[in-house]
């Protein structure tokens, strides 16, 4: 991203939209990264390289949908 990387990016949302559970997408996902992440309030963390069933899986966990 050219103006700020995804942890600005996700502290000024989560400024916006406190309670919106926000995911993070990062091409790699790193014990720093993940612990900044969730320092800042994001709920999620997923490399870009994860399959959609690990995000719909989360998605479904959140929202209390039972598979």
């Amino acid at each position: 991203m050219p103006v700020m990387d995804g942890l600005e990016a996700a502290r000024a949302l989560k400024l916006l939209t406190p309670a919106v559970p926000s995911p993070l997408f990062i091409n790699t996902v790193g014990q720093f990264v993940q612990k900044e992440a969730l320092a800042v309030g994001i709920a999620s963390v997923f490399s870009k390289s994860d399959s959609c069933d690990r995000l719909i899986e989360d998605a479904e966990t959140r929202l209390g949908i039972l598979g």
